[in-house]
């Protein structure tokens, strides 16, 4: 059986991007832990049990997200689901592990994503 995603660890260091990804989430019936940063994002996985990430490419730095995805990806078996505001961005989570990858634009489809098996 599988197991439907319950709580996600949004990483999206654009504010209103990350509130508009929180409330659609949330409609969805999914509880999201945000983080901005990187260094929240690792702590954000130390104290919550997240069924999903949901994660941006670019963060305060180029590629931060990437670097993050590559040092998480090891041992994390659920969804991670890259969001990017470039193709570029979305090309490179998906060649460092992504399950998926979509411009940030796609918010229904990254609802899906996260809802189904």
């Amino acid at each position: 059986m599988v197991k439907r995603v319950q709580q996600v660890l949004l990483v999206e260091d654009d504010r209103a991007v990350s509130f508009m990804l929180s409330e659609y989430l949330q409609i969805a019936g999914i509880r999201t832990i945000s983080a901005f940063t990187v260094e929240e994002a690792e702590k954000g996985l130390a104290e919550h049990r997240v069924d999903a990430i949901l994660l941006d490419a670019c963060l305060q730095k180029e590629q931060d997200g990437v670097r993050f995805l590559q040092s998480v990806r090891p041992h994390f078996s659920g969804k991670i689901i890259g969001i990017s505001g470039s193709p570029a961005g979305n090309s490179a989570l998906r060649n460092s592990g992504a399950t998926m990858s979509f411009p940030k634009t796609s918010c229904m489809a990254i609802i899906g994503a996260l809802v189904s098996p």
